[in-house]
């Protein structure tokens, strides 16, 4: 779960590097923000961990999501 957290960290960081639109960038965040977005198929994988390391699985995946927040507000500038 945690090598996943990072591909879709790397994976967006190499997105966001591209985008010069501003209707590009809210692409991006529906792609990995939205209902039906990578951090939420994220989530949803969080329910097949095991109970042990879910606390760890979860907090990787909320560092992502805010990550990914907070990098879209910086572009969005």
């Amino acid at each position: 779960m945690t090598q996943k957290s990072l591909e879709l960290k790397q994976l967006f960081e190499e997105k966001i590097a591209a985008v010069t639109a501003t209707a590009e960038i809210e692409q991006l965040r529906i792609e990995f923000l939205g209902k039906k977005g990578s951090v939420a198929a994220l989530m949803q994988e969080l329910r097949n961990v095991p109970n042990d390391q879910k606390k760890e699985a979860g907090q990787k995946i909320n560092e992502t999501k805010q990550f990914i927040e907070s990098a879209i507000a910086s572009k969005i500038e």
